[in-house]
């Protein structure tokens, strides 16, 4: 097995986030209820960044979250803490090279009124591995995020957020890209 990119103690901890999102999600079900009125978004979302050898890496991406049937409401407080699923289509550019990937997982957002705070990882999938010279090490990646966001309308929203995408070493080379992004979403 010595010509393959990945490593057993990259198999290793990609097996245990898969069982810990596992046990996670089943447990964290079945201890919520529907939430109906929480609106899907679709939006857009820019940012920038760099690699672990600091090369300046920007985003865009057009993305999309949809409100799960699990979530934890406070009345009082007007407080939901919810389960949101988010998809992207987005484009990597540096060195004046370009790469597509897309993403889809799970996020758990927590809001009150107007604000919002959010946390979430995604399985991605890159076109290219090498872009502008640097060498992602493979198409699997993960990515994950934190953000704020705020409700300026019933129907737009506007967050930052802090996004890292690395491949949690499943391959020989991991450099890691940690952007900040601005987005702005239209909900429905």
């Amino acid at each position: 097995m010595s010509g393959l990119p990945i490593t057993m103690a990259g198999m290793n901890r990609v097996g245990l986030l898969i069982f810990v999102a596992v046990v996670f999600s089943s447990t964290f079900a079945g201890l919520c209820w529907s939430a109906e009125n929480e609106p899907a978004e679709l939006g857009v979302r820019v940012g920038a960044g760099e690699a672990s050898e600091s090369k300046e890496f920007h985003l865009y991406e057009v993305q999309g979250s949809i409100p799960l049937p699990w979530a934890l409401e406070w009345p009082d407080s007007q407080g939901l803490l919810g389960v949101r699923a988010n998809a992207a289509l987005g484009m990597m550019r540096t060195g004046g090279d370009s790469g597509v990937y897309v993403y889809l997982g799970p996020a758990l957002r927590f809001g009150r009124q107007k604000w919002w705070v959010e946390a979430g990882t995604a399985p991605t999938v890159i076109a290219e591995d090498r872009i502008g010279g640097e060498d992602l090490g493979g198409p699997f990646q993960i990515t994950s995020h934190l953000g704020v966001g705020y409700r300026f309308t019933d129907r737009w929203s506007t967050g930052f957020r802090i996004q890292h995408m690395s491949n949690a070493d499943i391959y020989t080379r991991n450099p890691g890209l940690d952007y900040g992004t601005l987005e702005v979403n239209y909900r429905y």
